[in-house]
């Protein structure tokens, strides 16, 4: 029992071997792939299932560190991303009566703007220019 502990240990030692986020996404596909395709039944399906069952344990059997760890930087971007989008439309919709988003013409940041009729001057707290907006 000892050896084949110390043998795995062994294969183990300078391997990425990593649950990151990247590789849960992936076995989070795979598991949906699985479960679609016991109602649909469709080869591309059963492929794809395979591919994102079989690509985490790369990543975790990989001696590519570095890459390793500049896929889930790229990941964890690509996510952040996704999820400031989903917020930003979220707070548009509570605040869809008492605010209105508008974006910077200078350096296209996103603005929330008191709901009130009528040309008002603003100045963009991110690049400090001013510009009208009619609402």
């Amino acid at each position: 029992m000892f050896r084949i502990r110390n043998a795995l240990t062994n294969f183990m030692r300078g391997r990425y071997a990593q649950y990151d986020g990247l590789n849960k996404f992936l076995l989070v596909i795979w598991i949906i792939c699985a479960f679609l395709n016991i109602f649909l039944r469709t080869w591309i399906l059963s492929a794809l299932g395979l591919v994102f069952a079989i690509l985490p344990l790369l990543r975790m059997l990989s001696k590519n560190l570095p890459a390793r760890a500049k896929e889930e930087m790229k990941y964890q971007q690509i996510k952040k991303k996704i999820s400031d989008k989903i917020k930003l439309l979220k707070n548009r919709w509570r605040d869809r009566k008492t605010h209105v988003y508008i974006s910077c013409p200078f350096c296209k940041n996103t603005l929330r703007l008191p709901k009130k009729k009528g040309k008002h001057g603003v100045i963009c707290p991110c690049c400090k220019k001013d510009f009208n907006v009619k609402i």
